[in-house]
Order: C-alpha cells, then structure tokens, then sequence
C-alpha cells in the first residue's frame, strides 16, 4: 500500500489528476523526489512505494483503479535495479496487465544498458541516471512538462 497521498496545492502541466508515484527502494532518494516534487506544486498527490511488487498490488486493486479514475497514477517513475521486481520485471507485468497508457519514467544509478534498453521496449517513457542532488531532478520537471 503507497504512503498516503500527499495533497500539493498549486496548478501544474500534468494532464491526469491521479497521483505520481514513486517506486524505489532507497528512501533518502524517495525522499528527496518526493520534497522536490512537492516544490512544483503539481496538482497530482505524490505517493512513494517501496518495491515494484507493491505498484503491481496497487494496480491490481480492481474497479476503483482505472485509466480514467482519479486513483490511476499519472506518472510512475521506476527505479531500475530493486529486490525483488525491479524496472523490467514491473514493465513486463504493465505491458501484460494492459497499463500501457501511463508514462514511466526509469531511474538508476546503474548503467545496465541491457536492461534500460529492454524497458524502452516494454514502453518507458524515458531513463535517467539517478540524480545525486536535488537540482539533478530538473529533467524529470521537463519529461512532465513534455508529457
């Protein structure tokens, strides 16, 4: 189950109204995603998940999540390498489970360029190394001004 949602105020570019969740396993990293996309103040809630197994169980939940429900994620960013299902194993199970619609964006400190290149096939919206600082984030704010 995600973090319970948080509720930014503010207008944003997002075109879904559902939350941004983020699924990685290393909390200082989740964190600071998380505080910085805060500072954007996108209409979306943000939620932070701890494995991919947990975004497939969220996703799984039925009815009440659909691609035009306010519970569907308007943005998963997806942490490459994690126990347990990492970046391809969740992408599979969304281009399987027929969750193609919404964007993911993968991060990671790794450089399995195998492995990146295989969720571009399963329909990633975009990679990118995993930040350092704060201020490294800014590519994610474009990816969703592109989106």
């Amino acid at each position: 189950m995600p973090e319970q949602p948080r509720s930014p105020s503010g207008t944003g570019s997002a075109k879904c109204q559902g939350p941004v969740l983020i699924v990685d396993d290393d909390p200082v990293f989740a964190a600071m995603l998380m505080d910085t996309l805060n500072s954007w103040q996108l209409p979306n809630a943000i939620s932070i998940l701890n494995d991919g197994r947990k975004l497939m169980d969220y996703l799984n939940r039925g009815e009440a999540i659909k691609s035009n429900s306010d519970a569907y994620p308007a943005l998963i960013i997806l942490d490459l390498k994690m126990p347990g299902a990492g970046g391809v194993e969740v992408m599979q199970w969304l281009k399987g489970a027929g969750h193609t619609e919404v964007p993911v964006i993968i991060v990671s400190g790794s450089q399995d360029f195998k492995s990146i290149a295989e969720t571009y096939e399963l329909g990633a919206y975009c990679f990118i190394s995993k930040p350092q600082r704060p201020g490294d984030l800014d590519k994610i704010k474009h990816a969703l001004r592109i989106w």
